[in-house]
């Protein structure tokens, strides 16, 4: 895997409690942030089936050709997917699934895109694929 545009955890500052972190870029105070994967630099992933960007879902079966990846480019009919783009000072972030420097995203559907999103506390019920339990028979997500 080689260094495309995204670090992980570029640019953040003061994280306590990080455990299996999927972070993004220029996320400042990020505190207690439980439940996500780290993902490097991961370009052109394809095929994924061992799903890792799902973190505190239980019970997920079937689920192939989910990329929900950083530095992901050209995504096309993504449905049921959050996109946070330059989030700052997010605080008690649980179980979130982020995706940073996404461009061109096409056909989406059921999908809220944050730009610029500034001091998101207390964010617990995000809809990125958070807290969804029993996913079954989940396929073709991808770019």
């Amino acid at each position: 895997m080689k260094r495309v545009r995204l670090e992980v955890l570029k640019s953040v500052d003061n994280i306590n409690n990080v455990n299996e972190l999927e972070v993004l870029k220029s996320v400042d105070n990020i505190n207690n942030v439980n439940g996500l994967k780290v993902w490097k630099s991961v370009d052109n992933v394809n095929n994924v089936n061992e799903l890792e960007v799902l973190k505190s879902v239980d019970n997920i079966n079937n689920v192939n050709e989910l990329e929900v990846l950083k530095s992901v480019d050209n995504i096309n009919n993504v449905n049921g997917l959050k996109v946070w783009k330059s989030v700052d000072n997010v605080n008690n972030v649980n179980e979130l699934e982020v995706l940073k420097s996404v461009d061109n995203i096409n056909n989406v559907n059921g999908l809220k895109v944050w730009k610029s999103v500034d001091n998101v506390n207390n964010v617990n019920e995000l809809e990125v694929l958070k807290s969804v339990d029993n996913i079954n028979n989940v396929k073709n997500w991808g770019y």
